[in-house]
């Protein structure tokens, strides 16, 4: 398998700044919390809240759909993460940082 370590390198000092400044602006670094940041900075596409939790309540069984959503809702309001509507009636969000120039273009099917 061939890694891209300058991408991981790069999301993991966006993830250690990430924790900084969750932590500056008064908020504690919950064990929920930090596992919703690891696995949407090992994420490359824009993943919704119901995605997030079925894959996070395989690995643990103590965090909630309502920690999910308040969780997202706080990092993106932190603009620590990056909050994309792209038509349907759920919201997506990824970890910032992986397009080199900010853009992405997101096509949603309608007929399926």
């Amino acid at each position: 398998m061939i890694y891209d370590t300058e991408n991981i390198i790069g999301r993991e000092s966006r993830k250690r700044s990430w924790i900084k400044n969750l932590k500056e602006n008064g908020y504690k670094l919950t064990e929920q919390r930090k596992e919703i940041l690891d696995f949407l900075s090992k994420e490359i596409y824009p993943r919704n809240a119901d995605d997030i939790y079925r894959e996070l309540k395989k690995k643990n069984h103590r965090i909630g759909m309502a920690t999910v959503y308040r969780t997202l809702d706080l990092l993106s309001n932190l603009k620590l993460i990056h909050k994309v509507n792209i038509g349907s009636n759920k919201a997506f969000y990824l970890f910032p940082g992986d397009n080199k120039d900010n853009t992405a273009i997101y096509l949603v099917c309608d007929n399926c």
